[in-house]
């Protein structure tokens, strides 16, 4: 008799098969996954094969030869559609802008199928899978004074003057591509790209009957400018032909400088000058020689740097401009200089074509200046811009002295450098302030409130105002002002009265005022100041009022702002 545990249920059997069709699709996903990525490596591989073998065969071939059956309009075409046409333009573009567009002339226009680098795409056959191969022609030079790179000679934006100097080669740039399911953001098509450089000069002849020697004109190989005392300046003597080693001999050099026999010209020179009359004589290996006599060699002295003021000084906050100078170097650049600096705080800056420094600083600080003339050559001088705290002057509180009675005012300034000066305005008449130690001194004649203005410079050439108030008391028999008051504000292009009141029957006081804003009078009628202002801005009005019983007179000074 069976257990009941005996066997499978159908159910169990169902679910079982199930979960094996699970992992089996998860497997069957990986295993395609996995085999398309082989393949897609195998066919690089075999793309990069082919691509290696190309270019093997392009070196084995004289440079001339590169461009042979390419005419103007195919290869015009063939560049048209790598750079505009292209699901690969994008990496083909940088090859193609190192590149100038070249073909052979001699040709049909619309020649290339047949050449021996073809402009049309050429389909080969590997390992099952079908690669097309295009191979673009182009010209491009190396100036190694100062890059490795070759460049479009077109668009280079730099070339050595001397044009032995320059390198002139063909790129040559392989475009394999390929079907693949992988590369499907450029229509189903994957690429792998080569390039090779093949120099355009002739083959090499082997000549031993080498002509003389001729030395390269200064011209073509420019005269370095040597510098007083340093040494970093040098220069080499070139010539073409002659049967090496090529040996050289010089006269005439400056003093400081010596030549070797490999031509290279070298040393600290002792004095500035232009020498005229320096020779240079090579002699090859058979004995003959090539002189080149009135070479001109410049020495001068390095930069040197200046400034005005040589120890810069102003207050936080006060603009200032240090001007940097230079003499000496070689001038003839365009600007003669080029001026930096390290050490300037961030509200200092430096214009490097005049030597100007401006701006306001806030706290001392030490700085280098550098002139650089053309050459590299470069001078400097180190400051320091002293910068002291801001100048100010606090108002005193309202004073208030009796008509006829000394007076005794003090104002004190604070911060900027050096001594200060005190000037004054809108004193009462009796009244005048010590410059030096800015004290106010002396006997007020006339009664009123009035609003001085003083003025302190410290000897930065800095300078604060403050104004106060001053009233001078007079007897309460004599005139004196109720209104208006210390400050009175108005709206601009309206229509204005402001009353005049004093503490004697107006028929026996004369008014009158200077200062008034422009469209304001006074109207004796009305006993206030009436019209219109015209011109918004802040008018200290000075009011004078002349008493005829009894016979007195009082000053009042007030701030009229319209706005």
């Amino acid at each position: 008799m069976k257990s009941e545990d005996e066997g499978f249920t159908v159910v169990e059997l169902i679910v079982a098969l199930a979960v094996l069709s699970v992992a089996m699709a998860g497997i069957g996903v990986f295993f395609v996954n996995g085999t398309s990525a082989v393949s897609q490596q195998r066919d690089e591989r075999q793309a990069s094969q082919i691509a290696a073998t190309a270019l093997e065969q392009i070196r084995a071939l004289e440079g001339k030869a590169l461009l042979l059956g390419r005419g103007t309009t195919a290869t015009a075409d063939q560049w048209k559609t790598a750079l505009q046409d292209s699901p690969f333009k994008s990496r083909l573009k940088p090859y193609l802008d190192s590149m100038k567009m070249e073909s052979d002339a001699k040709v049909d226009a619309s020649a290339g199928a047949e050449a021996a680098l073809p402009t049309e795409t050429k389909t080969l056959t590997l390992g099952g899978i079908e690669f097309k191969q295009t191979v673009i022609v182009g010209g491009c030079e190396v100036y190694f004074e100062w890059t490795d790179d070759c460049v479009n000679p077109d668009t280079a934006t730099k070339k050595p003057a001397d044009a032995t100097t320059v390198l002139r080669y063909f790129r040559v740039v392989v475009l394999e591509t390929w079907p693949h399911k992988s590369c499907a953001d450029t229509g189903g098509r994957c690429a792998y790209i080569a390039s090779t450089l093949v120099s355009r000069a002739s083959e090499p002849i082997f000549n031993f009957q080498r002509p003389s020697p001729v030395i390269r004109d200064t011209t073509l190989n420019p005269m370095s400018v040597f510098y007083v005392g340093l040494d970093t300046q040098s220069y080499t003597f070139k010539a073409t032909g002659g049967s090496l080693p090529n040996t050289w001999k010089f006269t005439g050099l400056p003093a400081g400088l010596t030549g070797n026999s490999a031509g290279l010209i070298s040393g600290k020179p002792t004095t500035a000058g232009t020498v005229t009359n320096a020779t240079a004589e090579v002699t090859d290996a058979q004995g003959r020689s090539h002189k080149l006599s009135n070479i001109t060699i410049r020495v001068v002295n390095p930069p040197v740097v200046t400034l005005s003021p040589a120890a810069p000084r102003s207050s936080v906050g006060q603009s200032i401009t240090i001007q940097a100078a230079a003499t000496g170097g070689d001038t003839t650049g365009t600007p003669k200089y080029t001026f930096s600096a390290t050490g300037l705080p961030a509200e200092m800056t430096l214009d490097p074509a005049t030597g100007a420094i401006t701006g306001s600083a806030l706290i001392t600080y030490t700085a280098t200046v550098l002139a650089t003339d053309v050459n590299k050559v470069a001078g400097q001088t180190t400051f320091t811009h002293t910068v002291y705290p801001k100048l100010e002057l606090p108002a005193p509180p309202t004073q208030s002295v009796n008509v006829a009675a000394a007076a005794n005012i003090t104002v004190s300034a604070s911060g900027g450098y050096g001594a200060y000066t005190y000037t004054v305005t809108d004193l009462p008449a009796g009244l005048s302030i010590n410059a030096s130690t800015g004290k106010i001194t002396g006997i007020a004649l006339t009664a009123g409130r009035y609003l001085p203005t003083v003025k302190v410079t410290d000897s930065l050439g800095m300078a604060v105002s403050t104004r106060f108030e001053l009233d001078v008391n007079g007897l309460l028999t004599d005139v004196n002002f109720a209104a208006p008051g210390p400050a009175v504000a108005s709206t601009l292009n309206q229509p204005v009265s402001v009353p005049v009141v004093t503490n004697i029957d107006a028929k026996n006081v004369k008014i009158t005022a200077v200062g008034l804003p422009p469209g304001v009078t006074y109207n004796n009628g009305k006993e206030a100041f009436v019209g219109t202002p015209t011109v918004a801005g802040t008018y200290l009005v000075t009011v004078t009022a002349v008493s005829t019983k009894p016979i007195s007179t009082a000053i009042t000074t007030f701030v009229w702002t319209i706005a």
